[in-house]
């Protein structure tokens, strides 16, 4: 994987670090729940045509870093 991408008039780097929580940073992300959030989460990444540099699924917070892959603002990544 490259770190630039490119098209035919520019060369980006369009990545997102994204850390998100239960409410009251519950333990509540554990095992099956765990396995169907990455389930989703790759899901969504299709549907969005974004790419998943990584995922650190805590039991009390996730970590999610995006790559994008086309130049188009996302207001609805979040």
């Amino acid at each position: 994987m490259s770190r630039w991408k490119t098209s035919d008039t520019a060369v980006y780097n369009l990545s997102y670090h994204i850390v998100w929580c239960p409410k009251y940073h519950r333990a509540v992300l554990a095992d099956k729940i765990a396995e169907r959030l990455a389930e989703l989460l790759n899901q969504k990444v299709k549907e969005l045509q974004i790419e998943i540099v990584e995922t650190n699924i805590m039991s009390d917070h996730v970590h999610l870093c995006l790559l994008e892959q086309n130049l188009y603002t996302r207001h609805n990544l979040l």
